[in-house]
């Protein structure tokens, strides 16, 4: 599978987000919604993405741990 040619497709895919988490002006998002029809291949990898992130979560098994290995972790990670 080869990756979208456009350059711009992190910058539209940044977009999206900022769009589903309304973090865009009405002008900002008029000229986003119309830029969509030309970023086919950035679209397609999104798509790409989100079905690979929903097929590892079906795959995936939760395990419970402790609060006292879930504490350690996030102290360990604020480091």
């Amino acid at each position: 599978m080869k990756p979208p040619k456009s350059p711009e497709c992190p910058q539209f895919l940044d977009n999206v987000s900022r769009l589903v988490d309304g973090m865009m002006n009405k002008q900002e998002e008029n000229a986003f919604l119309r830029s969509i029809e030309d970023n086919g291949e950035c679209l397609k990898k999104l798509e790409i993405e989100q079905t690979y992130k929903q097929f590892l979560a079906e795959k995936l098994e939760r395990k419970c741990c402790s609060s006292n290995l879930i504490k350690c972790i996030k102290d360990s990670i604020s480091k």
